[in-house]
């Protein structure tokens, strides 16, 4: 095994090792201005609304989906439960892919091309970017058949209930 093979390996097992603390780490930072949104949307807190009737903004409803996505995941992932909370994950990561897609179209819409170098455009597709290489690496720790509990199958069939 080469020493690049074998830093891509100790890489991968660490993230595999680390994906819930990860994924904390991402809620702390993704949550607090969804729920100033919703608060806002709510009436609960002041502050400029968005035009959309209340808890009506697609963006928005985007961003609710794949924070209670990634709270399941981590749930999932304190429960053993690891091939649902690695397709939880997928599951956010595509959300997240939508949410940007409609936060890029709406602002290249108001902008002009000249956001598509914005700097805030270039972080979030480095994020996605970087979010879906972690999670293509750590995919067969959490997709393999010895990291996954599978129930037996047999050729009886199922039971009427």
């Amino acid at each position: 095994m080469s020493i690049a093979q074998s830093f891509g390996k100790s890489a991968r097992d660490w993230l595999a090792d680390h994906l819930e603390p990860l994924v904390w780490i991402a809620l702390v930072l993704w949550s607090p201005p969804i729920i100033f949104t919703v608060l806002v949307d709510l009436g609960f807190a002041g502050g400029a609304g968005s035009g959309y009737l209340p808890l009506r903004d697609p963006g928005l409803l985007l961003a609710i989906m794949q924070i209670v996505g990634m709270a399941a995941a981590v749930t999932f992932l304190r429960l053993r439960r690891r091939l649902l909370a690695f397709e939880l994950l997928c599951g956010s990561l595509g959300v997240w892919w939508m949410h940007a897609a409609w936060t890029v179209q709406g602002r290249l819409r108001l902008i002009g091309r000249s956001d598509l170098v914005s700097r805030e455009t270039l972080l979030t597709l480095g994020a996605l970017m970087l979010a879906s290489a972690v999670l293509f690496m750590v995919r067969r720790c959490y997709t393999r058949p010895a990291a996954v509990i599978a129930h037996p199958t047999t050729d009886q069939p199922r039971a009427v209930r």
